[in-house]
């Protein structure tokens, strides 16, 4: 479909949308109300609805972000009432005062209604000056990481979830700060945290597949993963290449080789960059495949000439080969790469796994 359509094709999308919709044909319906949402974006109608598919799904967190994309655009004003409810009782189930305070607000600015009045006077009520103060240091944290203060901001954040243990702003920040520092175990930790508070955000899910493959855990790694892929609702093209690489990374450190060249080449049909590449070659050798294996390898020292394992495929594949002195040379590469990509990885236990694997060939052979 073209990207504007006439007023007399959007009508004709709508009403097949809401008969799809009402025979309970939700994703058939979904996937309309979508088309409708990118070919008309003033419209809100498309959004509630939306909005309402996945709230019948039992996906409430993406409902309410479509619900209040809804409320920023034009509606009809029963239908804009409506969504102010499903918003503002949405926070008040989730005990989220700030937001409660926020849409109780924009409603009554709708409608001056005493029960509406009620929940903003509950709102105000457990949005204390602690909580306020909380926010405003989430506030100067994020500008401490905006000015690369990082100890700062850590301190900061830290001090929020000692009086708030659940605050889900401070919770996402240090992650993605402990993340930075590859500090995943910890990151997963809080993760874990925005997750158990019904977070149903893709990103959330994300970012735990990734800590949990970080730190051996590929089958919550590959749980999380496809939990997000399923949240995900944005540009499919694009996820769709993290989703099949970290897909393929998992399934290879699970062994499982067919599976995973399956997924990296799914990846690839999208996007080809060196970690993809060094994926690739440590797929194909374990499969027996070595000369697609070290044509990867290669394409990776082409791009960055401190990757061992890429210099030892090379060096096994020239050893097969019967070629000795090629073989010894891409062997001393890769033990002269070591320290450098140990610089980057700081990660010990990678050293000397590294460094067994190049005395080890260097005495085998």
């Amino acid at each position: 479909m073209s990207l504007f359509i006439s007023s007399l094709q959007a009508r004709s999308l709508m009403q097949k949308a809401k008969y799809a919709f009402s025979n309970g044909e939700l994703n058939k319906a979904y996937s309309l109300f979508e088309q409708l949402s990118n070919n008309n974006p003033t419209n809100g109608v498309s959004y509630f609805y939306r909005g309402y598919i996945r709230e019948q799904q039992k996906k409430k967190g993406t409902a309410i972000q479509h619900y209040k994309k809804a409320l920023e655009l034009r509606l009809p004003k029963e239908l804009r009432e409506k969504t102010f409810w499903k918003v503002v009782l949405y926070y008040k189930e989730n005990r989220n005062w700030s937001e409660l305070l926020r849409y109780s607000d924009k409603f009554l600015s709708f409608n001056k209604h005493s029960s509406i009045k009620k929940l903003k006077a509950l709102a105000q009520q457990n949005y204390n000056s602690d909580e306020l103060q909380g926010n405003k240091l989430l506030e100067e944290a994020k500008a401490d990481i905006k000015d690369g203060a990082i100890e700062s901001a850590k301190t900061k954040l830290n001090k929020i979830l000692f009086s708030y243990p659940s605050h889900q702003g401070a919770l996402w920040e240090l992650a993605l700060l402990q993340m930075k520092k590859k500090e995943y175990a910890q990151a997963l930790r809080h993760l874990k945290k925005l997750i158990q508070s019904n977070s149903e955000n893709w990103q959330v899910y994300y970012k735990a597949s990734l800590c949990a493959f970080h730190t051996a855990q590929y089958g919550v790694s590959l749980f999380y993963l496809k939990t997000a892929n399923n949240l995900h609702e944005g540009d499919k093209k694009s996820f769709s290449f993290y989703y099949n690489f970290i897909l393929g990374k998992i399934y290879l450190e699970k062994g499982e080789y067919n599976l995973a060249l399956k997924k990296l080449n799914k990846a690839l049909a999208i996007r080809q960059t060196q970690s993809l590449d060094m994926a690739l070659a440590l797929t194909y050798w374990n499969l027996r495949k070595y000369k697609q294996s070290q044509l990867y390898a290669k394409k990776v020292i082409d791009t960055n000439d401190s990757q061992p394992k890429a210099f030892l495929i090379l060096a096994m594949y020239k050893w097969n080969e019967k070629n000795e002195e090629a073989a010894f040379s891409w062997a001393n590469k890769m033990k002269a790469s070591i320290s450098e990509y140990i610089n980057i990885e700081e990660n010990k236990n990678k050293k000397a796994k590294l460094a067994s694997y190049s005395l080890g060939f260097l005495i085998i052979a």
